[in-house]
């Protein structure tokens, strides 16, 4: 219901409502648009229809985007254009003030994780050393929380569980993790959070759980210092380098896969077929993926889709099967091949 009465100026202003309001609405101003009465009226009456509490975060949502200059305004009007209205209607359920939230809180645990290194040795570290640092950290930490929490000796064996049952041992052990900490308050707080309603007793979960997580910050710290930081920062300068590239060429082909599925909206069965593709048909992919960066989000995504469906496809008439063990120095130099002429050189000739 909500797409079919969505005027075209206000998709338009929907790319910038995700940023500012964080919750993507859609209606209100019809102004701009030559339509008849009739749809007028209905899509007045959808605004009617609307819960108290979206009409107000639409309202607020509104005012911010009056509040921005012609230009600002303008540039989401294109961007919004560009992206299309079946995109933007998919965007329009995501808790965009959750996700900003998760990232501050994200970004706090690595702060504290880094400042329990040796603060003279992390100076010494250029700025792409450090993100590459902080980058680390993060990947490792979120690791080492979810073997913590399953009670695991190491991370391979998380992998190995299937998917069902990982999120199955994960949620018994947050419940775990929280009846912990709700036991360790006096009574008086156990009284008080179970005097809460649903929504108070969701805040005060996602609190002890957020204390939780700092909690573990200090352990890691110290294993990582000692595996990961020590020897990095004891490293040649050319060693050094040599990670940040390998990592910054990991970045990006992880920045393209998220922006495949998260912002173009890549269908189920073009994402489990890019699951499975090989590093020179992942070369492809991204070749296609900005060469295409100019056009409309549904256009692009249609080239895209058929490209990967059709690299599938050609896998399984010549009976090849993507190799995922090659070594990493090797699949760098495949990709780069492919991107640089167009050739894979495992294709036979």
């Amino acid at each position: 219901m909500r797409s079919r009465f969505v005027p075209s100026v206000v998709l338009a202003l929907g790319v910038g409502l995700a940023v500012f309001s964080g919750t993507l609405f859609v209606g209100a101003v019809v102004a701009q648009e030559a339509i008849g009465s009739d749809e007028v009226a209905r899509r007045l009456q959808w605004l009617h229809e609307l819960p108290p509490e979206q009409k107000a975060k639409l309202k607020a949502a509104l005012e911010r985007f009056h509040g921005l200059t012609s230009a600002e305004r303008d540039k989401l009007r294109s961007k919004a254009a560009k992206v299309g209205a079946e995109r933007l209607d998919g965007l329009a359920g995501r808790d965009i003030e959750k996700l900003r939230h998760s990232k501050v809180s994200l970004d706090a645990e690595v702060d504290q994780i880094v400042r329990g290194f040796d603060a003279a040795r992390v100076a010494t570290l250029t700025d792409d050393e450090r993100a590459w640092l902080r980058a680390e950290a993060l990947r490792g930490f979120q690791r080492h929380l979810e073997r913590r929490l399953l009670g695991l000796s190491s991370y391979e064996e998380v992998q190995k569980l299937a998917p069902a049952e990982r999120k199955a041992m994960k949620e018994t052990a947050l419940r775990r993790v929280l009846s912990e900490r709700i036991n360790a308050l006096p009574d008086e707080e156990q009284a008080r959070l179970r005097a809460l309603d649903a929504d108070g007793k969701r805040a005060a979960n996602a609190r002890l759980l957020a204390d939780f997580r700092m909690d573990e910050t200090r352990s890691f710290a110290t294993m990582f210092e000692r595996w990961r930081f020590q020897p990095f920062v004891n490293a040649t300068p050319e060693e050094r380098a040599k990670q940040v590239r390998k990592w910054r060429e990991g970045s990006r082909w992880h920045e393209v896969v998220r922006f495949l599925k998260q912002e173009i909206g890549i269908d189920e069965e073009a994402r489990h077929d890019l699951a499975v593709l090989g590093p020179a048909d992942l070369a492809r992919v991204r070749f296609e993926f900005e060469q295409t960066e100019s056009l409309p989000i549904a256009e692009r995504r249609l080239r895209l889709e058929r490209l990967i469906h059709q690299i599938v496809g050609e896998r399984t008439l010549d009976g090849r099967r993507p190799d995922r063990q090659i070594p990493p120095f090797l699949r760098l130099l495949r990709e780069r091949r492919t991107i640089a002429v167009g050739s894979d050189p495992a294709t036979p000739r």
